[in-house]
């Protein structure tokens, strides 16, 4: 692909200003008292920053914008997703400092979302899972892609309740992503992918146990945000059809799944679907007695086998490869049954 070793500069640049930007953003916190604020629900002690969002997406900014320089075309393409990351970071940031009610925070993802697929970046076809069908969406393309978009907002937000999880998960979806779409030679999603890992994976510096910072909603809305649009992207640039979706949905089960287990939950117990619960995959991974750093091995464990499996399904189109990718939808969908089972059975009450 021409410009690879663009799109590495890029990435490297995004890495090495968020190595050195964060420790600005700890002292400035630290002089402001800007902590995150310790509840019941919350699993920390002590006063930890929660504006480490604020480094990554600088850092991502300065890391496209080093590409931009060299490709002003790319750039004026770009604009609607640009334009969904800003509101999106900063519709976090005003979430950080004075907490908006869930209907506010649903209509700057939804405007974000709509401000994306308006710039032809949205699902025209749809891969059957297992299968080399496509289905063309028609006039779902639209809906389908706004929803997918705001719930990985969400989904991500969920998972973002332990030290390491939810940046390491986006990291390690960006890191294959990128590399499929160099494979692909589609160099804007490529471009995208690989500097949201670099801002991500030097945030994972300083984020994993014990944190010395928390990436906050800024942080964890538009790394949810940026991981749903990369599928969309191809598209935008009415490139040949998208391969990506299927592949980013594989890497993204845990909070996807974490998502739907919680809206079913919230239903059975007549809550409303945003009331918040400590009954997370992670939550419940500690009640068992995991610690911080295991639950972090297993989760990653499990995202480098859907980055692996996608890659190679992405190269490769033989039964080995399909019998990887079942084999992490199995193991997910295993885990959050049997989580649920023990869990339901040893705390009834909560059920």
């Amino acid at each position: 692909m021409k410009g690879t070793s663009l799109l590495i500069v890029s990435s490297g640049i995004a890495f090495l200003f968020n190595m050195l930007f964060i420790p600005l953003l700890i002292s400035i916190a630290h002089r402001f008292n800007w902590y995150d604020d310790i509840d019941k629900r919350k699993i920390h002690t002590g006063n930890i920053p929660r504006i480490g969002g604020v480094g990554i997406f600088v850092s991502f900014s300065v890391g496209i914008t080093i590409f931009f320089v060299f490709s002003p075309d790319l750039f004026l393409n770009s604009l609607p997703l640009l334009g969904g990351f800003i509101i999106i970071t900063a519709l976090g940031l005003i979430d950080d400092f004075s907490s908006l009610r869930p209907r506010y925070k649903l209509i700057f993802q939804f405007t974000a979302a709509i401000l994306v697929v308006s710039g032809g970046f949205h699902l025209e076809t749809l891969l059957i899972p297992f299968s080399e069908t496509e289905i063309n969406l028609g006039p779902l393309s639209w809906v389908i892609s706004i929803l997918w978009m705001v719930g990985m907002c969400n989904a991500i937000n969920l998972v973002d309740g332990l030290d390491g999880l939810a940046g390491g998960i986006v990291s390690i979806a960006s890191f294959f992503t990128g590399i499929m779409a160099v494979y692909q030679r589609d160099t804007a999603t490529a471009l995208f992918s690989l500097v949201l890992f670099g801002s991500t994976i030097s945030f994972l510096v300083y984020n994993l146990p014990p944190a010395k910072l928390f990436m906050g909603d800024s942080g964890s809305l538009f790394i949810g945000f940026t991981i749903a649009v990369l599928p969309l992207i191809k598209y935008g640039y009415r490139m040949q059809h998208n391969s990506l979706f299927f592949p980013v949905l594989t890497m993204t089960l845990i909070p996807v799944f974490d998502t739907l287990a919680a809206i079913l939950r919230r239903v059975r117990r007549k809550k409303p679907i945003h009331f918040p619960d400590k009954d997370h995959i992670h939550h419940k991974l500690l009640f068992f007695g995991f610690s911080n750093v295991k639950i972090l091995i297993v989760t990653y464990s499990i995202c480098i086998l859907a980055g692996f499996a996608s890659l190679f399904r992405t190269v490769a189109t033989g039964v080995l490869s399909l019998v990887l990718i079942i084999a992490v939808w199995v193991v997910c969908i295993f885990l959050f049954i049997l989580l649920d089972r023990l869990y339901r059975r040893k705390y009834p009450k909560t059920s």
